[in-house]
């Protein structure tokens, strides 16, 4: 199947957060038109597919990601309104001052524009809602720090023009811990690597080049007749020597 679509790729919230993001938005003003609850996540990336048959390439991207990407936490930090076509997005930014989800973001965006997705980044936050109008709704307190643990990629393959969600899953990260990280990873990374080259590379393999022997000669020809013939300057002394004795005979 072919049916062109948006990805949508980021982390869920546990539901504790989830829980408290749904109490706040009743102190907000009326007119903000909510995002689902149970799309309530963090927002890595967004990208377009050339179709559905391309989820093969966004779940072994993520699986490769999962394995070289540790569990971490993060913190949802205070509300937020920009700025969007005739109104504004709201939402909940993420602290990353150590840029940690940034750099998982535009890891993944890189590594899906390899396949022929049109990735884009988003700045860590949750989208919480869109409000039509001029000025933005005031919002209310955060109040305690929530924190959101980093540890399972949910994506999920929308209709690109009914927004009907087709294909959805996660990938956890990789939980191994790190005394046995450094055994396994190389050789994870290396069985991805070569999973990805055979289902998506697509490409007929180029025919092997034919050798003419005749040409070539033996194999280690050019080898013998460019190998220095007396490494340690012994055969030359040896070689004098042996004129020497067939002049006095």
């Amino acid at each position: 199947m072919t049916t062109p679509c948006v990805v949508r790729v980021g982390i869920d919230l546990p539901g504790e957060a989830r829980d408290r993001l749904i109490e706040l938005r009743s102190r907000f003003p009326a007119g903000v038109r909510w995002v689902a609850p149970t799309e309530l996540r963090v927002t890595l990336c967004v990208s377009t597919a050339p179709g559905t048959d391309s989820l093969d390439a966004l779940r072994l991207v993520l699986r490769r990601l999962a394995v070289e990407t540790p569990p971490f936490e993060a913190a949802l930090r205070s509300f937020r309104a920009r700025a969007r076509g005739d109104g504004h997005r709201l939402s909940v930014d993420v602290a990353d001052e150590a840029g940690a989800l940034a750099r998982l973001g535009a890891d993944l965006c890189e590594a899906l524009a390899a396949y022929g997705f049109d990735a884009t980044g988003e700045p860590p936050c949750v989208l919480l809602g869109r409000h039509r109008g001029e000025a933005p709704p005031a919002p209310p307190a955060m109040g305690a720090q929530l924190t959101v643990p980093i540890d399972a990629f949910h994506w999920a393959c929308l209709d690109a023009a009914t927004g009907a969600v087709l294909h959805e899953g996660t990938v956890e990260f990789d939980r191994t811990p790190p005394a046995q990280q450094a055994a396994t990873a190389d050789r994870e990374r290396s069985a991805l690597d070569a999973e990805l080259q055979r289902r998506l590379a697509r490409r007929p393999r180029p025919p092997r080049p034919k050798t003419n022997l005749l040409k070539a000669g033996p194999p280690k020809a050019a080898a013998i007749r460019n190998a220095d013939p007396d490494p340690d300057g012994d055969d030359a002394t040896e070689g004098d020597d042996d004129e020497s004795d067939d002049a006095t005979d």
